[in-house]
């Protein structure tokens, strides 16, 4: 009896448990510890991760905050390591927002001690990462769904990989706050569900890492609190209760690190509470972008289908095939918590009013739910078709449903690095490599009190200047002022740069000249 406490998180019933069923699974409170053959994913993760995206490796350090975020995060002394705590995030550089990411600065610093400025050592920390989430995905999953969950767990695995939203990510370093924040979001869930005093303290600790890391890390209180009002079998009463006693050290911890942000950011403008009336009207004004970006990146049905049908139908239909093939089922409430997971993966993005639907990483903390959910759906689809004496409706429900999720699988698959060549990748770090080895030169022979005129950006617009026609394609970074900035204050850190742009034709203010003690580098603007 000891042992099915600790090693089974499931039970299993009927004749249908042979056949690898889920619909009999039911989950129980927590889960317990994992049956040592489960630690085998963890390599298997690592390796899957570097066979598609190896060439991940050789990009540069490409984006508008890259730089800036590890001139912000080095530590020379003392004080530096204090500032990795204490600071604004890129130091206030960033013009659009003002932001506290003491563990995503953290990550930075570590990487700039061991790698400097080498690129190789950014991008190897992020594939990392990647293979670090998928494996606490699948821990999650197989925690919540059983150990009877494998072809669950492997479609969940494969759907993660090839999701576009990870390609996005992996390839500009600035980004990998998403990742960061999930990976202590999934260690949240996956320890608040463990025997032992770590299933008090743990959650915390991690919800505190998850919002250090960015601020969607908020996701993990009330998930926290979903799981263990919904899976325990008791009482109304206890349940609540014991949700809200699991709850309430990480939202203490939560409440701990909004207190730091606002002694960080108390003189930043425009970085108290967002106007829920406006975060309201901003979230409806996403949901339709958000919805093709979690469901199906790789826009292909909208070759076949209206775009403006498309977003509510997939959406539509995987909730009809939830409740057909999960209803009344334990698998049902497993279900239910990753339907709640997208909507406040969705709404905790509107309360951020730069979040915008067209930007495919911000689809990361709705997207995993997703796949955990067709997950389910994709295993117990086959196990409806394999069995006999099931309803003609539910059959043709899963038959209809394992064929879309096969096709939306095939198509991201389809456009991963080893079958798909991503060449703006490549060209980018080329182009941002070439300008930044042409400035070098420059700014080496020049002398305190110049002006050097950079070379032509590599980019047809900065940040500050509206897209147009020849802008480079969706999430492809650009270069900025603040970008060329933070490379020389790594490059040549013994001098005084600073950078501005000068539009050709107009004379440069006498109050943007350069003082005796720095050098002025001037930014030409390709607006045309």
């Amino acid at each position: 009896m000891a042992r099915n406490e600790m090693s089974d998180p499931v039970e299993v019933s009927g004749s249908e448990s042979r056949a690898g069923s889920l619909s009999d699974i039911q989950p129980k409170e927590r889960a317990v510890r994992l049956p040592l053959r489960f630690y085998l994913a963890f390599p298997a993760a690592m390796l899957l991760v570097f066979a598609i995206y190896a060439e991940n490796l050789g990009f540069g350090l490409v984006g508008h905050d890259t730089y800036p975020i590890i001139a912000a995060a080095k530590v020379d002394g003392m004080s530096d390591l204090q500032g990795v705590f204490t600071e604004e995030l890129m130091d206030g550089r960033f013009p659009k927002g003002h932001y506290y990411r003491p563990v995503l600065n953290l990550s930075f610093a570590l990487e700039h001690a061991l790698f400097g400025i080498e690129p190789w050592g950014y991008h190897l920390t992020d594939l990392l990462l990647c293979g670090a989430c998928l494996f606490l995905l699948l821990v999650l999953l197989r925690s919540l769904a059983g150990d009877r969950s494998l072809v669950a767990i492997l479609f969940a695995g494969l759907f993660f990989l090839t999701h576009p939203v990870q390609p996005s990510i992996l390839a500009v370093p600035a980004r990998r706050g998403d990742a960061l924040c999930l990976f202590f979001v999934l260690l949240a869930l996956i320890s608040s569900r463990r025997e032992g005093p770590s299933r008090i303290w743990a959650p915390a600790l991690c919800t505190l890492l998850a919002v250090g890391a960015k601020e969607t890390g908020v996701l993990a209180v009330p998930l926290i609190f979903v799981l263990h009002l919904l899976l325990p079998r008791l009482s109304d009463l206890s349940r609540l209760l014991q949700a809200l006693k699991a709850a309430v050290l990480p939202a203490g911890c939560l409440l701990l690190y909004l207190l730091l942000r606002q002694q960080v950011l108390k003189d930043a403008p425009g970085s108290g509470i967002a106007d829920l009336s406006a975060a309201l009207g901003h979230a409806l004004k996403i949901l339709p972008g958000f919805q093709s970006s979690t469901y199906y990146p790789v826009n292909v049905l909208e070759d076949l289908v209206a775009a403006s049908v498309m977003r509510w139908l997939i959406p539509a239909l995987l909730l009809l095939w939830t409740v057909l093939l999960l209803k009344r089922t334990p698998l049902g409430i497993c279900a239910a918590i990753f339907w709640i997971w997208i909507v406040l993966g969705w709404a905790i993005h509107g309360l951020a009013q730069n979040a915008r639907p067209d930007i495919p990483w911000y689809a990361l903390h709705t997207s995993v739910p997703f796949i955990m959910l067709a997950g389910l759906l994709f295993q117990e689809s086959i196990v409806i078709l394999r069995s006999g004496g099931r309803p003609l409706a539910r059959k043709l429900g899963a038959m209809v449903c394992l064929l879309l999720l096969l096709f939306l699988f095939v198509v991201n698959v389809k456009e991963t690095p080893p079958f798909t060549h991503h060449s703006e990748w490549h060209t980018t770090t080329d182009k941002v490599d070439r300008f930044f080895d042409e400035l070098e030169m420059k700014l080496s022979s020049a002398l305190d009190g110049e002006i050097v005129i950079a070379p032509p950006l590599p980019f047809k617009y900065p940040h500050n200047f509206e897209p147009g026609p020849d802008s480079p394609p969706p999430g492809i970074p650009c270069l900025s002022d603040y970008t060329v900035e933070a490379w020389a204050d790594l490059v040549f850190p013994d001098r005084n740069i600073r950078v501005g742009y000068h539009i050709p034709g107009k004379p440069l203010p006498r109050s943007a000249r350069p003082s005796r003690t720095e050098v002025l580098v001037l930014l030409v603007p390709r607006r045309m």
